[in-house]
């Protein structure tokens, strides 16, 4: 028996095949195994979806992270920066200024005595 699937063709792998195949198959994506490890994870995957569905979403992921991130260019953010804090800041003419806050309510300048409670 091999280290990734079964006696025989026609024999069914154990979970400890499909064990050791999964751990494999990074180092297979990355093409890190020999080539006899290669033929027998090939074949392995050839006689079992559940293992090659799985090498297919690793090799998908993989793609994902080999596209490259978009170039930032952190002069351009700077230059940016620098242009928009020097332009002058924008007067507001009277004729078109906010209106003014109302004042404040009237606060009386006694203080209300504590109410009694009633005697009854």
């Amino acid at each position: 028996m091999s280290d990734f699937g079964a006696a025989t063709p026609h024999e069914e792998p154990s979970d400890a095949a499909h064990a050791a195949v999964r751990d494999a198959l990074p180092a297979l994506l990355h093409g890190r195994v020999t080539t006899s490890a290669r033929a027998e994870l090939d074949a392995h995957l050839a006689r079992c979806a559940e293992c090659e569905a799985e090498y297919r979403t690793l090799a998908a992921i993989r793609e994902l992270y080999a596209t490259p991130a978009p170039a930032i260019s952190v002069d351009r953010i700077a230059a940016a920066v620098r242009a928009r804090t020097a332009a002058p800041a924008t007067i507001v003419s009277p004729a078109i200024a906010p209106p003014a806050i109302a004042p404040p309510a009237v606060v009386r300048a006694t203080p209300v005595p504590p109410r009694r409670a009633p005697a009854w």
